[in-house]
């Protein structure tokens, strides 16, 4: 009696999950007619526009948005180099900076040792 009953159970969880399939499967091919739908609505109006645009209008589009993505090209391309620039003066400012206080430092040691060496040679 058991067995009759949890087959019974199975037998309707599956029949619920098969009903959900199926709900999902209908919405996934009304989704799909959708897209064709509007995809075919897209073409149209695409084709209308281009109806409506002479050649010259529609090459001054062409030419202002080639432009536009010249100068986008140009611009990235020049950040980067800027970028490239700066991280090498960095580098070289990080390796060869020297404050006036330590070059002031190492002059007064070197006039010291100098003046050791004059003092030991006598002439001072």
């Amino acid at each position: 009696m058991q067995d009759g009953r949890e087959a019974l159970e199975r037998a309707q969880a599956c029949e619920t999950r098969l009903a959900r399939h199926k709900a999902l499967e209908d919405e996934s091919k009304q989704l799909k007619a959708d897209l064709r739908a509007i995809e075919k609505k897209q073409d149209e109006l695409v084709a209308a526009a281009r109806e409506k645009i002479d050649p010259d209008e529609a090459r001054r589009v062409i030419i202002d948005r080639l432009h536009r993505l010249l100068v986008q090209t140009y611009e990235s391309y020049l950040r980067a180099n800027q970028r490239a620039c700066l991280v090498a003066l960095e580098n070289l400012h990080a390796k060869y900076a020297v404050t006036a206080e330590d070059i002031e430092q190492r002059r007064d040691a070197a006039i010291a040792k100098l003046k050791g060496f004059l003092g030991e040679l006598g002439y001072v």
